[in-house]
């Protein structure tokens, strides 16, 4: 009894001294490799994120003990949350195929959105395409996983933390989510173009809330599966809605700015569901393109994986995985853009992707603005005043083309090989031919 006693003690004392380390340690992880996060994030203890990118994480969110988060499929959480000790969202399912390689496992993705005010019991596990509706509570160790129907007759429905039942309806965006900012920007471009660096000088001022891919899972493979026909404009525009619906990041008194190379392909749904949103066209001129997208190994190994007409994602290489190839749209056969040279494949992306952003651009009466990557130091005060109407000289972007340390070695052996299909000199002209005035003209298509 006594020596009970005694490890009794001694445990707690162990704990007193040591668990603060061991929380903070899960903290420091967490936060560092979590961007999108809302305020008032409680980590309790250890917590496991598989693929950070794909999690967006609203504000006041409690995490509990031992918690799992697989998050290739995309997982939203909104605000006011709390996931007890023990839980594990996966989103996405391993895929076996006649060609099965242990080591090389695709999954077919499932995007889970949780609601705001919703608790998850104890030991519960939440699997792929699924919604949890705000204001519902599941019960300990429960399993919802595809199919599920979530509404308040099939599911323990209560108000917590002084919340208010709220109808869950995704017909619109604009009228039904009142939290969204009423000022929005969305940034368009092909990539490799400065999309991160733009979500980094915009953050300098202190009335812009801007975000790098914050839907990064959910828009990627909503967008090759659009790009490809593999879903209807209807459904991906009820899938944004719901995206819209459940974004927890976003902060009202603030302008919203989004910066998603995949939301291309949605821009004419995106004006419909943002009327009055300002879009930018972030471009890159071809050759340094080409240069970086040839270093980071674009269109190298990375040929998409269907099954069933839906991309299936590779979580070692997730971005790859959903990058539309020429044969998944209506101008190559397999056959055709398989034959074509490494150069060729990412010059036409290059080409491919910027004449979407136009001709979509072009049919939408959202205000406009067009920005080289080349002129960003020179551009920034013009584009602040696009997006907040006011700029302050302290406002200047930092270094764009330098190579980041660990990727140097990759961008010092790239060589341009001799290109077969794509002039690269004619790209370079159409190029030189964009300027401030690209919207007020008619342009022929090329």
């Amino acid at each position: 009894m006594l020596i009970q006693k005694i490890n009794f003690i001694l445990t707690k004392i162990f704990l007193l001294i040591f668990e603060p380390t061991r929380v903070g340690y899960f903290k420091y992880l967490f936060f560092k490799n979590v961007q999108k996060t809302g305020e008032g994030v409680k980590i309790t203890g250890k917590i496991k994120v598989i693929n950070n990118a794909g999690l967006t994480v609203g504000g006041n969110v409690y995490f509990g003990e031992d918690v799992e988060m697989r998050c290739h499929g995309g997982v939203i959480i909104g605000n006011d949350v709390i996931i007890e000790d023990d839980c594990r969202i996966i989103s996405s399912y391993p895929v076996v195929r006649n060609n099965y390689d242990p080591t090389f496992i695709s999954e077919l993705p499932g995007s889970i959105i949780i609601g705001d005010n919703v608790l998850i019991g104890k030991g519960s596990i939440i699997r792929s395409e699924v919604e949890i509706p705000s204001n519902t509570v599941i019960p300990p160790y429960s399993f919802i996983g595809t199919p599920a129907d979530l509404s308040r007759t099939t599911a323990t429905a209560q108000n917590f933390h002084g919340a208010k039942r709220q109808e869950y309806d995704r017909v619109s965006v604009i009228e039904k989510y009142e939290e969204f900012p009423d000022e929005v920007v969305f940034v368009f471009s092909t990539g490799r173009s400065g999309s991160n660096a733009i979500e980094t000088l915009a953050n300098k001022n202190p009335r812009i809330n801007a975000f790098h891919e914050p839907f990064y899972a959910q828009i990627k493979i909503l967008a090759f599966n659009y790009s490809a026909g593999f879903i209807s404009e209807e459904e991906a525009k009820n899938n944004l809605i719901k995206i819209y619906l459940s974004a927890p990041i976003s902060q009202r008194k603030k302008i919203y700015l989004e910066s998603d190379q995949k939301l291309v392909p949605f821009i004419k749904i995106i004006s419909s569901l943002f009327p009055k949103a300002k879009f930018i066209w972030l471009i890159r001129s071809p050759g340094s393109f080409l240069k970086s997208a040839k270093a980071r190994g674009w269109f190298l190994n990375d040929y998409p994986t269907v099954l069933n007409n839906q991309v299936l994602i590779t979580p070692e290489m997730m971005s790859d995985a959903c990058r539309l190839t020429g044969d998944f749209t209506d101008e190559f056969t397999k056959e055709e853009w398989l034959s074509l040279s490494h150069d060729d494949k990412i010059l036409w992306y290059w080409f491919y992707w910027n004449k979407l952003i136009e001709h979509q651009l072009r049919s939408v009466s959202n205000k406009k603005y067009l920005l080289k990557l080349e002129d960003i130091n020179t551009n920034a005060k013009s584009f602040f005043e696009f997006v907040s109407n006011e700029f302050n000289s302290d406002w200047k972007p930092e270094v764009t083309n330098k190579v980041k340390k660990k990727h140097q070695k990759k961008y010092s052996s790239v060589t341009n090989n001799k290109v077969n299909y794509y002039d690269l000199e004619k790209l370079k002209d159409y190029y030189s031919s964009l300027d401030e005035n690209i919207f007020s003209l008619e342009r022929i298509n090329e």
